[in-house]
């Protein structure tokens, strides 16, 4: 299976141990970049877009129309993919970035729109640390009920139409060691996306998962096993 991974300066932030543990089940890697490439690799059976800083490259993010479509598109076909913080903004419809004199309005930028909801960069910290993370429905890591590790750390939230919160649409649960908890995350299609960055290694059944639902898309392009 050939799997896109998002790599370049908007998207940097992956745990190396992920990355190994897909290859060890038979994902072969492909990097791209959504900043400087039109067109996805060819042939891809999912893609894996991991955690960076979108807001910082949100002009060049926004500029390269072909590859946002492209992504938006075949993410709509049913291409499977994960995306992690960084990797769900930028899946969303846009990126709202606040003005540095704190007054003017904040300056949105167009994302790849596969998801409807909107984000924002935030002055505060939102949830953040070491968390268990528990998905709600079924999704490409898994199951209903499949927990794995995870940590959260990021200056945004998302928006309207379907702001995260404890309401029976929210993909996942994560609950603090101090019994804290909050939900949110996104699914649709064969696409999960959450602000939280799971290491595969506290749940490796989650990548086996990920790289069974890249196989089972690849045997519906006619791609063998």
């Amino acid at each position: 299976m050939r799997v896109g991974v998002a790599r370049d300066e908007a998207f940097s932030f992956y745990y190396q141990d992920n990355l190994d543990l897909l290859e060890q089940l038979g994902a072969e890697l492909v990097p791209f970049s959504p900043l400087r490439d039109k067109r996805l690799p060819d042939s891809l059976d999912g893609l894996y877009l991991g955690g960076g800083f979108p807001e910082v490259f949100a002009r060049e993010l926004e500029a390269n129309r072909e590859l946002r479509a492209e992504i938006a598109g075949a993410l709509d076909s049913g291409l499977p993919a994960y995306a992690e913080c960084g990797g769900m903004l930028y899946l969303c419809s846009s990126l709202a970035i606040p003005a540095r004199d704190g007054v003017s309005p904040p300056k949105e930028f167009a994302m790849a729109g596969f998801f409807p909801e909107r984000a924002e960069m935030t002055a505060r910290l939102q949830p953040f640390g070491y968390i268990t993370v528990t998905l709600r429905r079924d999704s490409p890591l898994g199951p209903a009920g499949t927990r794995f590790r995870a940590h959260e750390f990021h200056y945004s939230r998302l928006l309207a139409p379907e702001p995260a919160g404890k309401d029976a649409s929210a993909v996942l649960t994560a609950e603090k060691p101090d019994g804290r908890s909050w939900t949110g995350g996104l699914c649709k299609n064969n696409a999960l996306a959450m602000f939280p960055h799971l290491h595969f290694h506290s749940c490796p059944q989650a990548a086996a998962s990920f790289v069974d639902q890249c196989g089972r898309y690849r045997k519906t392009k006619g791609g063998g096993a």
